[in-house]
């Protein structure tokens, strides 16, 4: 009987089925609770070598992510941000105050909904991955998309709500930080996380 390797997460495959190429089929198909690994036949079809396949598919892969960034750039470009725009007038927000709700809330659903789906995917490792992509987009808008804006505007003065927007943001990178630091994140954690982000909207 072929063994059931439902309870484990698939990035593990090669750690549990060494070179069987047949064990590693059964792997790729069952893996993350049953629902497996994107193109399992890569482990399944033996005509190539399992690097040789990585090595056919990467070039592929990464033309298609890119693709898909380029979508979702034009996306937010076409649709989401003049709507955004019509819909800060229309109700007479602030720009900064729309940037800090609605841009945020537009900007941040993707996160929640990739972060969702990872730890669903992988219980037992996908909080590490979702936590690595939170940390990670905050440090690239933070660096990359700052500069950009900041150069293409022609320079950005930062005094007044800009050095109070930067430091409530260090200060809620400590306190995520400090909670993390604890080992555990608990509904206290929580209900501070949410208090700090209604009471940043509320100071704006």
């Amino acid at each position: 009987a072929k063994e059931d390797y439902s309870g484990r997460s698939c990035g593990d495959i090669f750690a549990y089925t060494a070179s069987s190429r047949d064990d590693q089929c059964t792997f790729a198909r069952n893996c993350n609770g049953g629902d497996g690994i994107f193109a399992p036949f890569v482990f399944c079809n033996h005509s190539l070598p399992v690097m040789a396949w990585f090595g056919i598919l990467s070039p592929l892969l990464a033309v298609w992510l890119v693709t898909l960034f380029r979508m979702l750039g034009s996306t937010a470009e076409d649709f989401f941000s003049p709507s955004l725009e019509m819909f800060s007038l229309k109700m007479g927000l602030p720009p900064r105050f729309a940037g800090v709700t609605l841009l945020a809330l537009g900007n941040g659903a993707a996160d929640v909904s990739a972060t969702i789906n990872a730890i669903k995917s992988d219980p037992q490792t996908g909080y590490q991955m979702s936590l690595g992509a939170l940390t990670g987009a905050g440090m690239f808008v933070g660096t990359v998309v700052c500069g950009v804006v900041i150069v293409t505007a022609d320079g950005v003065a930062c005094r007044g709500a800009l050095v109070r927007d930067v430091v409530v943001f260090i200060i809620t990178v400590a306190v995520v930080f400090w909670q993390l630091k604890r080992g555990s994140i608990g509904p206290t954690a929580i209900t501070l996380f949410f208090s700090m982000n209604i009471l940043f909207v509320l100071i704006v």
